[in-house]
């Protein structure tokens, strides 16, 4: 309340100005709904004007956003990456959530006069607790292969896959004869629990004894030898493959991807067991326990889309969007949040209205400038 008495007088006085500095607004998991807690989980927030209400591209201090600060409960800072800045529509940002429980909270703060681009938004921070490799494939006009992680595997594009419109953002779109994104003699996971999850939009579902390799490794010498290969099998069923001294296939039996229209297919295995999980928008549809572990069979290259022998026609012929690959097997849960969070982004999460916690006051045609903290709405600085 002084607070506010020191701005109205000043004002009256004639001198002075005042202009909203600060906001802040809270972003609740209400559509979490499950017992286990998610560790250094990615959340997708999506921001346009007006989302958060309230909230406009105007009142940030960068044009690029990095005043964007994202904080928790006890009031730390939390790492984020932007996928896509777009003042004109929908920005991405993917912030990394310590402890995502039912209804846990994180608060997004803009309009400070830190303008200086963090760190962790483009070191891979985000994308720490057993990811691998990511890849947004952004941003619908001009396609980039890049991986947002610290280990930088970024993809080339062969035979020129082009950007298109996604399920978040951008994706890459194949055409079915000749297009990929190679990521080269990576991501060997001898021994290693093993998970893959992409958004998946086919055009046509592959002929019949034919199959789409969606993910995979393979040797070079001898491309029918595969680490791992996760496929779409005729019929739009989705299946994962591995060779280590003999194959061994979950076998193409359920989870249908529809063509025309975007689906969110994951594989876990975990080496302990050996289990091996398909996941279709979330739901688990088939499991599958193997005998041997991944295996490491030698000199190969890892890709997205594409094939490996010279005759063979097993081109996806569709579109892929945010690819990822985690040297962990993740939990039912965490695929079925990862799979919320993109999917109904405005189910599993609400935004409250944007408020003004700092005011500035200042004198015009000088330098003269004081930031003013007022008591928000649940009376906090």
């Amino acid at each position: 309340m002084k607070k506010l008495l020191i701005i109205l007088f000043c004002l009256l006085l004639g001198a002075y100005s005042v202009q909203a500095g600060l906001y802040k607004a809270t972003i609740t998991f209400s559509g979490y709904t499950k017992n286990e807690t998610l560790t250094n989980f990615p959340a997708l927030i999506v921001l346009s004007n007006n989302i958060p209400s309230g909230f406009s591209y105007t009142q940030l201090t960068s044009t690029n956003g990095w005043d964007l600060r994202f904080t928790d409960s006890t009031n730390s800072t939390l790492n984020y990456e932007i996928e896509t800045w777009n003042t004109g529509g929908a920005s991405f940002v993917w912030v990394q959530v310590p402890l995502l429980t039912s209804n846990a909270q994180i608060t997004m703060s803009w309009g400070g006069t830190n303008t200086a681009q963090p760190a962790y938004t483009t070191n891979g921070a985000t994308w720490t607790n057993g990811y691998a490799g990511v890849w947004h494939l952004p941003n619908g006009t001009s396609l980039t292969g890049n991986d947002s992680t610290s280990n930088n595997i970024n993809g080339t594009l062969v035979n020129s896959p082009v950007a298109i419109a996604g399920k978040i953002d951008g994706a890459a779109s194949f055409n079915g004869t000749s297009q990929y994104i190679e990521l080269g003699d990576t991501l060997a996971m001898n021994g290693q629990s093993i998970t893959i999850d992409m958004w998946l939009y086919p055009m046509a579902w592959p002929a019949t004894s034919y199959f789409y390799n969606l993910f995979s490794r393979r040797q070079v010498s001898n491309p029918w030898i595969a680490d791992y290969l996760l496929y779409m099998d005729a019929g739009g069923q989705i299946g994962l493959a591995k060779y280590n001294g003999s194959w061994e296939d979950t076998t193409p039996t359920a989870g249908l991807a529809p063509t025309g229209q975007w689906s969110q297919v994951a594989v876990t295995f975990d080496t302990s067991t050996k289990l091996a999980s398909l996941f279709v928008n979330g739901v688990l549809v088939k499991n599958k326990t193997f005998t041997a572990a991944i295996g490491a069979n030698g000199s190969a290259t890892t890709r997205i889309g594409g094939v490996f022998y010279t005759t063979d026609t097993k081109y996806i012929n569709g579109y892929i969007d945010d690819t990822r690959i985690s040297n962990v097997s993740r939990s039912s849960n965490w695929v079925w949040a990862c799979y919320q969070n993109m999917a109904s982004n405005n189910v599993f999460q609400s935004y409250g209205s944007a408020t003004i916690v700092v005011y500035s006051l200042y004198r015009p045609n000088t330098t003269f400038r004081k930031n003013l903290a007022i008591k928000n709405q649940h009376g906090g600085q």
